[in-house]
């Protein structure tokens, strides 16, 4: 498991078949199936000042100190553009290299971040994690699945490729 960039940089180099990742694709050798929406959602740990609130506002956010995945991953990269167009700057980031790591950083009431619903549902429902209430419209992304585009692709592996493009969420 690495970050988009790492994982499209693979397919393009022949090292891997496919790429499942969670945002564009920037390669142009590359084939990008749209797959499926991602909900992302500004949590904090219970025990964070911002959870406490009834509305988080938008200068509570700008303000906060933001949780980041490293450069290069599609979730950085992903909130950022949703963010950044509302908040148009946040003050303070720390960048952590997976989305484990920043949800039990979280856990631990260090800092706000954004993230998938997938990733969080855990400590959400355990309510060692809280959704942040915001006036933000909400926060989607999608993710794809990429090949290269001369590729020789095996019945085995469109099997697969047809398989990922039918999955649906079980939420």
């Amino acid at each position: 498991m690495a970050n988009s960039m790492a994982i499209a940089r693979r397919v393009a180099d022949f090292e891997i078949d496919m790429g499942l990742i969670e945002g564009p694709c920037h390669l142009p050798e590359l084939s990008a199936e749209p797959w499926l929406i991602d909900e992302l959602l500004i949590v904090a740990g219970q025990r964070h000042p911002l959870a406490l609130k009834q509305q988080v506002t938008l200068d509570d956010l700008r303000t906060a100190e933001w949780l980041l995945r490293e450069p290069g991953s599609g979730t950085r990269e992903e909130v950022e553009q949703l963010l950044l167009r509302h908040l148009h700057d946040l003050a303070e980031t720390r960048q952590i290299g997976s989305s484990e790591a920043i949800k039990h950083t979280l856990a631990q009431g260090i800092g706000i971040s954004c993230l998938s619903r997938w990733v969080v549902r855990d400590l959400l429902a355990s309510e060692v994690l809280v959704e942040l209430p915001h006036a933000l419209p909400a926060l989607t992304r999608r993710f794809f699945l990429i090949r290269h585009r001369d590729k020789y692709i095996s019945p085995g592996l469109e099997r697969f490729w047809e398989n990922c493009s039918q999955f649906v969420s079980q939420e």
